[in-house]
């Protein structure tokens, strides 16, 4: 029995759920010790826009079942990034980013991140998508076994402070 559903962001949730934008940004503090960075979080403080208004945008959230409470989020967006060592690898119009990728603790390991990947896969491909790319730091624990196990490379090791790695995966 699984104790939670997982299922795509509505227009009408932005007003249920008032509390994404807290939960996103606890986690985010949690993970990396810091929270709203204007620069890096437009996304999250507009949603509608990112997420829910572009038809090749997307965003999916895990809610636990007894509680009503939010577990887990996915974002998917087309590729927006301006990284100079990618500029001729990616285009928004074939490569989609996979962001926002954030499960509560209590949650991590039970399938809920699996779940949402496996969503925004199958978005991806409906809409087109040839590869998926995203990044994330080794720091977040179990996070880059995750990845690699779900079938994405590593094409850039950065050796930064956030031991960040870009990954991508063909569908």
């Amino acid at each position: 029995m699984s104790y939670y559903k997982a299922r795509k962001l509505e227009k009408q949730d932005l007003s249920l759920y008032n509390n994404m934008h807290g939960f996103l940004f606890n986690l985010i503090d949690d993970e990396f010790g810091y929270g709203y960075v204007a620069r890096y979080h437009q996304d999250i403080i507009d949603m509608e826009s990112h997420y829910i208004a572009p038809e090749k945008n997307d965003f999916y959230m895990a809610i636990n079942q007894k509680t009503g409470r939010i577990t887990g989020y996915i974002g998917i967006g087309a590729y927006d990034r301006d990284f100079e060592m990618f500029k001729d690898a990616y285009s928004p119009e074939t490569t989609v980013s996979v962001c926002r990728v954030f499960v509560d603790r209590p949650w991590r390991r039970k399938g809920v991140a699996s779940t949402l990947v496996k969503l925004g896969e199958d978005f991806c491909r409906r809409k087109g998508y040839d590869k998926i790319y995203l990044y994330t730091q080794k720091t977040v624990e179990g996070s880059l076994d995750f990845w690699l196990s779900n079938g994405y490379k590593i094409v850039e090791d950065t050796g930064n402070s956030l031991k960040t790695v870009h990954m991508e995966k063909k569908l």
